[in-house]
């Protein structure tokens, strides 16, 4: 039997059609599939709106921006904090530091390596971008020059509102490009090792079910060496089918 994937698509096109199926969804059909719009795209399109990327502002505009649209998980800060608090008190005789003290020993590469993080809920992202953007309308450079570009910010913040309910994190978590990538060559590698047992008769066939090469391998080799056999069929092709899918 086949296996069915279930994916996730994030893109910068076609990701909210009012009628009929996207291209997207018809691209990977019959496979089940949620398209949304990219993070990363929606948050680049808001620089539109500034008058340039150079502003002494645009670094902080952009992060402040990017907490209006993502959220840490707080299960997850405080278990990094009880850590950090931990490894305060074995460097400071046991004492016990303040909140301040403790929020300032995490750093963001901390927060990005330890703390899940998703997209905040459709109204709550509305009101903080709205205000971010009503708290940077008129702030300008020493020289005078205004970070926003008043009516091309209107007309972006207009259309990006229509996205906002599509840009929702579906309810699971999200993962970076990576455990993505690992995620669909294991998908892949899983499909390809199903389809050669079904293509390649195999008397006497095991029925364990795995799919990590490694540990087949590893069996195969102490059967071997025990009992002159192979415990586990193995396909030598299944690279080429895997390069080929």
């Amino acid at each position: 039997m086949r296996a069915k994937l279930n994916l996730r698509s994030s893109v910068d096109w076609d990701f909210c059609t009012q009628t009929g199926v996207s291209s997207v969804t018809k691209l990977f059909h019959p496979w089940k599939s949620a398209v949304r719009s990219d993070s990363f795209h929606f948050v680049r399109r808001f620089n539109c709106g500034l008058t340039t990327e150079h502003h002494p502002l645009y670094g902080t505009f952009c992060t402040k921006l990017s907490s209006c649209v993502f959220e840490w998980d707080q299960e997850d800060v405080q278990r990094l904090k009880e850590a950090k608090r931990e490894e305060w008190k074995c460097s400071h005789s046991g004492h016990v530091p303040t909140e301040e003290q403790l929020m300032a020993t995490v750093n963001p590469g901390e927060l990005k390596k330890h703390c899940r993080r998703r997209t905040r809920g459709v109204e709550e992202m509305r009101r903080m971008i709205s205000r971010l953007l009503e708290s940077v309308w008129d702030l300008t450079d020493t020289t005078g020059l205004c970070l926003v570009s008043h009516d091309s910010m209107r007309h972006i913040w207009e259309m990006q509102q229509k996205q906002l309910e599509c840009f929702q994190d579906p309810p699971c978590w999200r993962c970076n490009a990576t455990h993505m990538q690992m995620y669909m060559l294991e998908g892949l590698s899983r499909w390809n090792m199903g389809g050669a047992k079904e293509a390649v008769a195999v008397e006497g066939a095991s029925t364990l079910r795995s799919f990590d090469v490694r540990p087949m391998s590893h069996l195969n080799s102490l059967s071997q060496r025990v009992r002159g056999c192979n415990l586990v069929a193995e396909f030598p092709h299944l690279g080429n089918l895997l390069m080929s899918a």
